[in-house]
């Protein structure tokens, strides 16, 4: 997929040179940059509440390697999901055609949270693409906190439900 005319003349959506070190051991299966990546929310956290749908769009990047999938925008970690992480989780990740996605049931991650919330990193995949991954799809835990952030809230969680 052609990349978009910011990243290609003033970098935006580069993966952080940080993130890239953190991976640099690992086997890349997948790697893309420069990708547009849409974040989708509906319902409340503590200290924020979206009545409607909110929808913040920017650019980054995401990895799918031989340990994980990692997705950034900016210079944030947004998604770190180990492959070998066997529990279940109210977090569900997807690997298809259109890119990584990823889906949390806030009412699952933790009982002040009610709704719903989406990252979508869009960039076309082939079959290729995917036949390289371990997997396509994956549940996993969170840690309530940082979804409440992603949300856009600084409040603390109720430390008693956390």
């Amino acid at each position: 997929m052609a990349k978009s005319l910011l990243f290609r003349l003033f970098g935006l959506g580069k993966m952080p040179e940080a993130v890239l070190a953190e991976i640099a051991g690992e086997t890349r299966l997948l790697f893309t940059q420069g990708v547009r990546v849409s974040l989708r929310r509906r319902g409340h956290v503590p200290g924020s509440v979206v009545a409607g749908r909110a929808v913040n769009v920017g650019l980054g990047a995401f990895a799918v390697t031989n340990r994980r999938v990692i997705g950034t925008r900016s210079r944030a970690k947004w998604v770190d999901v180990p492959w070998d992480d066997v529990s279940e989780g109210p977090a569900q990740l997807t690997v298809d055609a259109t890119g990584l996605h990823v889906e949390f049931d806030l009412a699952k991650v933790h009982p002040a949270c009610d709704g719903e919330m989406r990252i979508d990193f869009r960039e076309q995949l082939s079959d290729d693409d995917l036949a390289r991954l371990p997997a396509r799809a994956k549940s996993f835990r969170v840690d309530p906190q940082k979804v409440v952030r992603l949300f856009g809230s600084l409040k603390k969680l109720p430390d008693d439900q956390a």
